[in-house]
């Protein structure tokens, strides 16, 4: 059976210090990798950049990256 609290987590919109905890990155790097336009954000209903953990995985894995999932 799949874990389905695992699969809405990676759905949802997280702040990046959120997705940068999540991934056991500094919060410093992914608003680097953000600014460069290697991640997608979101500013859904607010001033607060948001982006989908699955997607950051995803950017991670596109650069060989290991990621912590």
């Amino acid at each position: 059976m799949i874990n389905q609290k695992t699969n809405d987590c990676d759905c949802r919109y997280l702040t990046l210090p959120q997705a940068a905890k999540a991934l056991g990155i500094p919060a410093s790097t992914l608003r680097r990798a953000e600014n460069a336009g290697f991640v997608k954000s979101y500013r859904p209903f607010s001033k607060r950049k948001r982006v989908v953990l699955s997607e950051v995985r995803d950017a991670i894995a596109a650069f060989g990256g290991q990621g912590n999932g």
